[in-house]
């Protein structure tokens, strides 16, 4: 396991979230993005995964998805939440993985 660099973007007003990360190891790109994932209450889950592999898509997604997090605090700054923790797992014939997200 090792940190991979991961972007997420809550739109609260249009109720979604979206993920997207990038990992390069060996002159290789492989990236992982999950879009429309809905917010209720202080969680957010579901969104529509795509998996590229040197800017290919691959099968990352047919024998199953699944994303689930929660918004955590308060940040009197910005008047949203403070911190944000999820879940993400992806497998298909061609790629599979889990990650977790951790940000403040």
């Amino acid at each position: 396991m090792h940190a991979v660099p991961a972007t997420i973007s809550a739109n609260f007003a249009s109720g979604s979230v979206d993920v997207a990360t990038a990992n390069t190891a060996g002159g290789i790109t492989e990236n992982i993005s999950v879009t429309g994932m809905t917010i209720a209450g202080n969680e957010f889950s579901g969104g529509n995964f795509a998996v590229t592999h040197n800017g290919a898509v691959v099968d990352g997604t047919s024998f199953g998805t699944g994303a689930n997090g929660m918004f955590y605090g308060y940040d009197t700054g910005t008047g949203g939440p403070d911190e944000v923790g999820g879940v993400l797992s992806h497998a298909g014939a061609d790629a599979g993985g889990a990650l977790t997200i951790l940000a403040d």
